[in-house]
């Protein structure tokens, strides 16, 4: 197994895991709202799948958390995959200029 693989596995893992947190945490919304600093930033966190289920219901009183849930589990984890991407293509042009110097 070579090591690009490895890191696009371990990658792939890692934002999954962030996104499914993250996602699943919609769930326990109602248990957030008087948690204080944590609580708003986890609320603000899942305010994207907020979004998505608000869209899909066309009702922004009445939406699924499920729905909610699984568009932020898509969000995260594809936000977590695009930085780890841009982290590992600045790395690699800095080590190409370090050894170039």
């Amino acid at each position: 197994m070579d090591l690009p693989s490895l890191l696009d596995r371990k990658s792939s893992l890692i934002a999954l895991i962030v996104g499914i947190l993250i996602g699943i945490s919609v769930l326990s919304l109602k248990h957030l709202e008087g948690g204080g600093g944590v609580g708003a930033f986890l609320i603000l966190c899942m305010f994207p799948g907020m979004i998505v289920a608000m869209i899909l219901s066309g009702n922004v009183h009445a939406f699924s958390l499920w729905v909610a849930a699984i568009a932020n589990i898509v969000f995260y984890f594809a936000l977590v995959r695009t930085v780890w991407f841009v982290v590992d293509i600045v790395k690699r042009k800095l080590r190409r200029r370090v050894i170039h110097i």
